[in-house]
């Protein structure tokens, strides 16, 4: 394994997990609202992000996007944003064939502003939120709108988004999403829970599907076939 840190401030984390020879698909992982252990070691700030160790594992190279505050890549200015990009530019070059983010809750809006400049081919977004509210996060000091802007949206990278229709502000906010993004460059998949299900990977595992759905989306970019999987 070939670790190259990207960008480090006190917030945020961005490294690039490459090999000898390059893997031909490039992923983007990216971690939510803050860091919590799951299984799999899905996040965590000092490995490889979200799902980043699986992806790796699979064969993909891996640029992992972790943030330890609270505040969702918010606090990173926009000369920021543009160092990272510029550098990952400079690694990542015409390696790779395709490029694919996954990421979910408010690392979705940071997909938005990367697609454009390193031209994702596929973005999955998971309960996709620009907004977070300290009453969802208590004493958490959470308290999140993040802009959501259009001339950002890549119109070479088609967005799948994914969100429990029964779960009121997640489907708001998947809503101002859908209005950024053209309907031609968009699935919108409805994963239907409980009304305060807010993690629909979770309510996807529920079924035993979510592997296949999630490699399905990486290998050939198609969206299985299942009861709980409603295109819309």
């Amino acid at each position: 394994m070939i670790k190259h840190t990207i960008f480090i401030n006190e917030d945020v984390i961005v490294d690039y997990y490459t090999r000898e020879i390059p893997s031909d698909i490039l992923t983007f992982t990216a971690n939510g609202a803050w860091p919590r252990m799951v299984e799999d070691g899905l996040i965590v700030m000092d490995g490889m992000g979200y799902y980043g160790k699986a992806l790796y594992a699979k064969g993909y190279d891996v640029v992992a996007i972790k943030n330890k505050a609270y505040d969702c890549y918010t606090n990173l200015s926009f000369e920021e944003m543009a160092e990272i990009t510029k550098k990952l530019q400079s690694f990542i070059s015409n390696k790779y064939k395709k490029k694919i983010y996954f990421g979910g809750c408010a690392s979705a809006w940071l997909s938005i502003s990367l697609s454009k400049y390193l031209e994702f081919d596929t973005a999955l977004l998971l309960m996709p939120r620009n907004e977070l509210r300290p009453e969802d996060f208590e004493g958490m000091g959470v308290n999140l709108v993040a802009e959501l802007n259009k001339d950002l949206v890549s119109p070479k990278c088609h967005y799948i988004l994914c969100c429990n229709f029964n779960h009121s502000w997640d489907y708001e906010n998947l809503l101002r999403f859908c209005n950024v993004i053209d309907e031609k460059n968009r699935t919108v998949l409805n994963i239907p829970d409980k009304p305060d299900a807010h993690d629909v990977m979770v309510s996807i595992k529920k079924h035993k599907i979510w592997k296949k759905f999630f490699y399905n989306i990486l290998m050939y970019g198609n969206i299985i076939e299942h009861e709980a999987i409603i295109k819309q």
